[in-house]
C-alpha cells in the first residue's frame, strides 16, 4: 500500500462521513418542521374543534397558525425565513409550504454547505 492510496481512501472515507451526517440532520430537521406544522395546527385549530362552531362559518387561522410554526421552528432549531413560509386557507382547507436550507458545515455562524428542504401539507378542519 502507497501512501497515495491511504490519502486517497481517508478523503473518500470523510466524503461518506459527510453525506451520511448531511442526511441524517436533514432528515431530522424534515421531521421537527413537519411537527411543529402538525402542533401549530392542532394548537390553533383545538378551540374551534371543541366547541363544534357552525357549520358555515369558518374562522381564518393563517395569521395565528404562520405565528405558531415560526414560534415553534425556531423552538425546534429550524432556519426557517419567514417570508418563505406560506400559509393559505381556503374555506375548511388550509396549506402550509416552507422552504428552508438545513446548515450542514457552518463555521462561525456562516453556513458553508446546506441541504434545500421543503415541506407542503395540507389540512381539512372537521
Amino acid at each position: 500500500m502507497s501512501f497515495r492510496w491511504i490519502l486517497r481512501l481517508s478523503w473518500w472515507i470523510a466524503v461518506l462521513a459527510l453525506v451520511i451526517y448531511g442526511g441524517i440532520t436533514s432528515v431530522a430537521a424534515y421531521f421537527r418542521a413537519a411537527d411543529a406544522v402538525e402542533s401549530a395546527i392542532d394548537t390553533t385549530t383545538r378551540w374551534d374543534r371543541a366547541q363544534k362552531a357552525a357549520p358555515g362559518t369558518t374562522p381564518l387561522y393563517t395569521d395565528s397558525i404562520r405565528d405558531e410554526i415560526l414560534a415553534k421552528a425556531r423552538k425546534l432549531d429550524v432556519p426557517l425565513d419567514p417570508a418563505k413560509l406560506k400559509v393559505a386557507q381556503s374555506g375548511r382547507t388550509i396549506s402550509v409550504d416552507m422552504r428552508w436550507a438545513q446548515p450542514i458545515i457552518a463555521i462561525s455562524d456562516e453556513t458553508i454547505l446546506a441541504f434545500p428542504l421543503s415541506l407542503s401539507r395540507s389540512f381539512n378542519l372537521q
